[in-house]
């Protein structure tokens, strides 16, 4: 089977926004400036009552699901009517909603056990924490992994398709490696960058500037998975068609 290309992706999550600056700008500012604001809220108060920060949490999910599903139709339909890209039913968050829910779990539990057996068999948790970090470290890529795979429902459920974690785990078993690449290397670097600017006890206006910026580079992950299952929907479709 034909392999997605690594590199064409990458490039195009920055060209293809860069080439539609100001639709894109229109598109997003406003989900983008709620999730700062939520976020803005949420260090200036911090909320320690459970009640007041599940109800953050809940709010701040249920905005980046309308981003994420925003930033897919965007790269997907190609549609130049705001109206059509901004407007998002229940039925549509819901889905993303839980189906992010679910494989968060999934990674969650596969970095969980990874970690208990690194602590437990080869290293010292109580290392200053030193064991603790490369057990999360030795996690990443294996609890990503997860995120990889089965990544590709997010798109198709911004389509207003639901194709199920099955279809998504068959359809990337032949580019899981360079898959995983995308979504976990990737981010991983454009994260490193941001954090290369962020300083201890930085003003709120700093940290306002390095959230806007982690948004940025949170979008442009989003967009890399639209590309994904834009080029495994190609290879899926030409496959059919020789057969």
């Amino acid at each position: 089977m034909e392999k997605i290309s690594i590199f064409k992706i990458i490039v195009n999550s920055f060209i293809i926004p860069w080439n539609n600056l100001s639709f894109y700008s229109q598109v997003l500012a406003i989900p983008v400036l709620v999730l700062v604001a939520i976020w803005s809220v949420w260090v200036i108060i911090l909320p320690t009552g459970q009640a007041s920060g599940s109800f953050f949490i809940f709010i701040y999910f249920i905005a980046f699901t309308y981003l994420a599903i925003t930033c897919h139709k965007l790269i997907l339909t190609e549609s130049k009517s705001l109206k059509e890209i901004v407007a998002i039913n229940i039925q549509q968050m819901f889905l993303f909603f839980m189906f992010a829910f679910i494989v968060y779990i999934m990674s969650f539990l596969i970095k969980f056990i990874i970690i208990t057996i690194c602590l437990n068999v080869f290293l010292d948790p109580l290392s200053n924490g030193m064991g603790l970090e490369t057990a999360e470290y030795i996690a990443y890529l294996p609890s990503m992994y997860i995120v990889g795979r089965l990544c590709i429902i997010f798109p198709a459920i911004a389509l207003g398709y639901n194709p199920g974690l099955r279809w998504a785990w068959k359809t990337s078993r032949n580019n899981h490696l360079h898959i995983l690449f995308i979504v976990a290397i990737f981010p991983w670097v454009l994260q490193f960058f941001i954090s290369v600017i962020y300083r201890l006890n930085a003003t709120l206006i700093e940290q306002v500037i390095i959230a806007l910026l982690s948004y940025l580079s949170a979008i442009i992950g989003v967009f890399a998975i639209s590309l994904i299952y834009k080029e495994l929907y190609t290879i899926e479709q030409q496959n059919d068609s020789r057969h």
